[in-house]
């Protein structure tokens, strides 16, 4: 998660819910505030891609030129942002999602202690604090970062999965309508459920298992490609949501690729990082191409 991340917010809960205990309209304003927040904190993920692409996984060292770009200045606005949605979600949820409260809190903490030790460390490197101290203090401060990093990544994964979890509920009810079919309405949509799978795995860090999860979810993402050409449609929103598929296949591959090869120094995070931001960006667009289909559906047009 570095720079290329500022992109539009990641939809992570659908409309309507395959749940009656889920369907209300608290229950739906609140998962929207929920995500709302939580795709906020992504951004969080400039500061720690910034870090890590500047200073070795070891830590500073004589002969080590640092210079950190001030990411913890925007990074605040995005935490108030955070906090806000978090805030008015808890006092409107549920007892359904009342499990989402907590991971926002470890998630809001986490990304707070970040941007607030990335802060520490630009200060010290804009100083040239190095010169006096021979990098004592910047150990110390690398020691913090990397375990506020840990944190906040971690935080950030479950809280990912319990959103998903919510998600995958409707989705996945309202894809089973057209399973019999395996016509524009039922492809659009699975389309978007694997594409999720995809980005949820993409968003983690990474791992000794991570190049084969990410394969596997490349697999899906090849088989639901193939189902969108599978079906004889001109309608120009459709091949819209195509195109759009395509280059989020395109960029998954890159990415894949990436992560078989093994992501070791900053260079192969940076890349990861980079193509990480190409799937989030074509997952963004494929999500509002996605309401348009939607819409032309509910019209008698998606055909």
């Amino acid at each position: 998660m570095n720079r290329f991340w500022v992109a539009p917010l990641l939809c992570l809960l659908a409309v309507s819910c395959a749940k009656d205990d889920l369907s209300g309209k608290a229950a739906r304003q609140a998962q929207g505030l929920y995500a709302e927040g939580f795709n906020a904190l992504l951004e969080v993920g400039e500061v720690t891609e910034a870090y890590i692409s500047k200073i070795p996984q070891a830590g500073p060292s004589e002969g080590l030129k640092v210079r950190l770009f001030a990411e913890h200045t925007r990074a605040r606005g995005t935490l108030a942002k955070a906090k806000a949605a978090f805030d008015q979600a808890a006092g409107s949820a549920p007892k359904t999602l009342a499990h989402l409260a907590p991971l926002a809190t470890a998630t809001l903490a986490g990304a707070e202690q970040t941007v607030s030790t990335f802060a520490e460390a630009h200060a010290y490197y804009d100083s040239e604090g190095w010169k006096d101290d021979q990098f004592a203090k910047g150990k110390t401060i690398h020691a913090r970062m990397l375990q506020s990093i840990e944190t906040y990544r971690t935080s950030l994964d479950k809280m990912s999965e319990a959103l998903t979890a919510v998600e995958d509920l409707q989705a996945r009810a309202e894809l089973q309508k057209y399973e019999g079919k395996r016509n524009a309405s039922y492809w659009f949509r699975a389309a978007l459920i694997d594409a999720k799978k995809f980005l949820v795995l993409a968003e983690q860090r990474p791992g000794p298992n991570s190049a084969a999860k990410l394969n596997a979810a490349l697999t899906q993402l090849t088989a639901a490609k193939e189902g969108l050409a599978s079906v004889a449609i001109q309608q120009g929103g459709y091949k819209a949501y195509q195109d759009t598929f395509d280059r989020l296949h395109a960029a998954a591959t890159r990415l894949t690729r990436v992560a078989t090869a093994g992501i070791t120094d900053p260079k192969q995070a940076e890349a990861f990082a980079t193509e990480r931001s190409s799937v989030v960006s074509f997952y963004n667009a494929l999500v509002g191409v996605h309401g348009s289909l939607q819409e032309l559906e509910a019209s008698g047009l998606l055909k």
